[in-house]
């Protein structure tokens, strides 16, 4: 339901919230967090555990493609190669982007938040792509902006 989904939103909301202080704030690394929740018999939500290093091994092909489909994610948001410099999408994949303290919420969702729940990810990776498409086309040509060689930036 669109209730339990709002609980696990602010489950992960507020335990973030509650560690920010010691969380790692670098550009250059990143954390990934796996989430373990318990929802009851009433549909209430528990949160068991916050693992720093989830598990990535997959035993089934659904967990493959889950966990394919995060870590594709995952790159993508991390845009290594500064394709989606600019840009202010909100969504990335199957990911919600939390910057400066705002979450993105689409207008008519019945949720008070995305965090990945109204997310389409094959859907909003297709619309990524031609904005980014469209966008290089009309770029002037030479290196992408931010591009570095080995012996320093170019440009």
């Amino acid at each position: 339901t669109a209730e339990l989904f709002n609980q696990i939103a602010l489950i992960i909301v507020r335990s973030l919230c509650a560690v920010q202080k010691s969380m790692i704030n670098d550009k250059h690394c990143f954390e990934l967090y796996g989430y373990d929740i318990l929802i009851d018999a009433n549909l209430k939500p528990w949160l068991l555990e916050v693992n720093a290093s989830p598990a990535l091994t997959a035993n089934t092909q659904e967990d493959y493609d889950l966990k394919f489909g995060l870590l594709d994610d995952l790159f993508t948001v991390l845009d290594l190669e500064k394709v989606l410099a600019g840009t202010s999408n909100t969504q990335i994949g199957g990911f919600d982007l939390l910057y400066k303290g705002s979450i993105g919420q689409p207008p008519s969702a019945p949720l008070k938040n995305y965090l990945g729940c109204q997310n389409n990810r094959k859907s909003q990776l297709k619309k990524l792509a031609r904005q980014t498409a469209i966008r290089l086309q009309s770029a002037p040509p030479g290196p992408a902006p931010g591009a570095t060689s080995a012996t320093g930036p170019l440009g």
